[in-house]
């Protein structure tokens, strides 16, 4: 069994997931902004709901993404040593990544600048949760 010392509290990885959520809304909103400004987010893209890809879409995105990420890492974190929880979090987070690639090529009419800048996002949330998920 491991060592207190080398567990996590709940308290302290809400925080830091808390942390990690508002980064990559924040950062993500940011992009959001930058591509509508050169316009690589048009109303006329529309996601599998028909609808366009909006601010509030890419923050409530983020932030669910991040927290969903949280939860796992809590039900890791709370099992297993911090060391093995933080390898096989990011082992994780890296593998949601990857299978998340295909999902900006369903925003029906999206140019080609849009699908990049929306997996850039993914990325950010997911290294917004494996920096501050486990370096707390």
């Amino acid at each position: 069994m491991a060592s207190s010392s080398t567990k996590v509290s709940s308290s302290g990885v809400w925080k830091a997931g808390g942390l990690a959520a508002v980064a990559s809304a924040a950062v993500n909103a940011v992009l959001y902004f930058l591509g509508r400004a050169i316009g690589s987010f048009p109303d006329t893209a529309l996601n599998p709901m028909g609808r366009p890809v909006d601010l509030f879409a890419v923050v409530l995105l983020s932030v669910m993404s991040v927290l969903a990420g949280t939860l796992v890492y809590w039900l890791l974190a709370s099992r297993m040593d911090r060391p093995r929880a933080n390898r096989l979090f990011t082992i994780i987070a890296i593998v949601v990544v990857v299978v998340m690639i295909p999902s900006p090529f369903f925003v029906q009419g999206a140019p080609v600048s849009q699908i990049v800048i929306m997996e850039i996002m993914h990325l950010v949330a997911a290294a917004a949760a494996i920096f501050f998920l486990t370096r707390r």
